[in-house]
């Protein structure tokens, strides 16, 4: 291949854009890996005993060679939000080459694993990472649900497109008499210390104190409410007594917003979208 650099280093970037971190991740039941011959001559020290790791994320990734620790810490970044969401305990990142045809040198691709790793312990993950180098045999057990096979690609391209742009915070209180208090003058008022701590949290970015279970999570557990699994960060799923509470929460705020004097509007949007909006279809591929 013939490569021609200009001085701004522009085509450099472009050769490096072409390549791709390309990762299976599975969910699993369990992983189990026994090193059996070293084919690489950087492959690291290992035991050739089995090694068996249970209910975690797997990782198979193949390095490319313009993958860089940046490009290897979108894609943890990338796999513990998805964990954090899934409620996976822990990560396994296990060197796998098949699934690409142009791969790095073992040394480039070694050091981008360990920077996987890095960044993953950083983020208070519980990680395993698989030593490099050696043919293994392998068994796992995948889970069921829909989501627990994933196909991921990172470059540099993908790490900007998902730089979101900054946007500015501004925080008010917004009082029974239509005025907006500054977030700082809560402490003025005669309010209860629960709406307090919520202020100080959310607009003054103070840290809540530390509690060892939060008193409406048995509250929750109680009445069936949970987060939904397999649905995206956020959405949640209501037991019978759950629903109850929040349709009766729902009329008494919806009696609370009529009662303030100014003329008040419902809106309500759709629970189903199509694919064939670019947005939507690479939200629900995620």
């Amino acid at each position: 291949m013939f490569i021609q650099m200009g001085a701004d280093n522009s085509l450099i970037e472009g050769w490096k854009g072409r390549y791709l971190l390309k990762v299976l991740e599975l969910h699993v039941d369990y992983i189990e890996y026994r090193p059996v011959q070293k084919e690489a001559a950087v492959a690291e020290k290992a035991e050739t005993i089995p090694t068996r790791i249970e209910d975690a994320l797997v990782m198979l990734t193949s390095v490319e060679p313009g993958d860089d620790e940046k490009i290897a810490e979108a894609a943890v970044a990338d796999a513990v939000e998805f964990m954090r969401r899934m409620k996976v305990p822990r990560l396994v990142i296990y060197p796998f080459a098949h699934l690409s045809k142009e791969l790095a040198k073992p040394e480039h691709a070694l050091n981008v694993l360990k920077a996987m790793e890095s960044t993953a312990l950083s983020m208070g993950v519980e990680v395993h990472r698989s030593p490099f180098g050696w043919n293994k045999a392998l068994a796992v057990s995948v889970k069921g649900h829909p989501l627990a096979e994933r196909s991921r690609a990172f470059n540099q391209s993908t790490i900007q497109a998902a730089k979101q742009p900054t946007i500015e915070k501004k925080y008010a209180i917004l009082a029974l008499d239509g005025r907006l208090l500054d977030p700082e003058r809560v402490y003025d008022m005669a309010v209860d210390e629960g709406f307090k701590l919520l202020v100080e949290k959310e607009a003054l970015g103070k840290t809540a104190p530390e509690v060892d279970e939060p008193a409406h999570n048995k509250v929750f557990k109680r009445l069936g409410i949970d987060w939904e699994e397999l649905s995206d960060s956020g959405h949640m799923h209501f037991g019978p007594e759950g629903a109850l509470v929040y349709d009766l929460i729902s009329d008494y705020a919806s009696q609370i917003v009529r009662e303030l004097g100014f003329p008040v509007y419902f809106v309500k949007g759709t629970n189903m979208f199509s694919l064939e909006s670019k947005p939507i279809r690479e939200h629900a591929s995620l």
